[in-house]
């Protein structure tokens, strides 16, 4: 079933799906343009701008395109822009980037498994980029993969299947995981190290 509209450039009636009958205004692309730039240039002005652009190439065509190497998961990758060259292949690269390098401070769990594994003299790298998967709290050894996770935020459905579709990415590229829940650290710190203890002698 659709929904019967009036168009507010033109007047004339159009019909729209239910879900667009909120937004849609205009009957077409044609109507929308002229709504948007008609009152600005007359019809003869718009002709005259468009034979003036004909043939032209866009600055952007005129450079080709480079070869350039993604900051965070060193993958190579076509870019157009010359003047404002990318640095990351996605978005999600430029997120995961950004995470590891931002200055914050850690969180009151994750400052606890910190001080354990200075304790126990076992080595890691905080906050560590790996690929395109995800930053990791802790990395131990290089191999093993230590996420602390806050009960309230890693506790719905949603959460739960991303950290699962995380877990399985890092176990194909090698990597153990170590999820560590926010009540055990607060709890039992001692265990929760004991836990990676025995990941690394495994």
């Amino acid at each position: 079933m659709q929904v019967k509209k009036i168009c507010q450039y033109c007047g004339k009636q159009f019909l729209v799906i239910p879900y667009r009958a909120t937004r849609a205004k205009f009957c077409g692309n044609a109507c929308r343009y002229d709504a948007r730039i008609g009152t600005k240039h007359s019809q003869e002005t718009r002709n005259k701008i468009s034979v003036s652009h004909k043939g032209k190439i866009h600055p952007y065509q005129v450079y080709p395109k480079q070869t350039v190497v993604c900051k965070n998961c060193s993958i190579k990758f076509m870019a157009l822009r010359p003047n404002r060259p990318r640095k990351f292949c996605s978005g999600t690269c430029r997120a995961i980037y950004t995470m590891a390098h931002s200055k914050k401070s850690g969180t009151s769990i994750e400052n606890t498994i910190e001080r354990k594994l200075i304790e126990n003299e076992i080595n890691f790298v905080k906050q560590k980029a790996i690929g395109r998967i995800a930053v990791v709290d802790f990395l131990v050894k290089g191999e093993i993969a230590v996420q602390c996770d806050g009960d309230y935020w890693h506790s719905s459905i949603k959460q739960t299947m991303k950290d699962l579709l995380q877990n399985v990415a890092l176990n194909k590229m090698g990597y153990k995981v170590i999820r560590l829940w926010e009540r055990d650290i607060k709890s039992e710190p001692d265990k929760c190290i004991e836990t990676i203890t025995e990941a690394i002698q495994s």
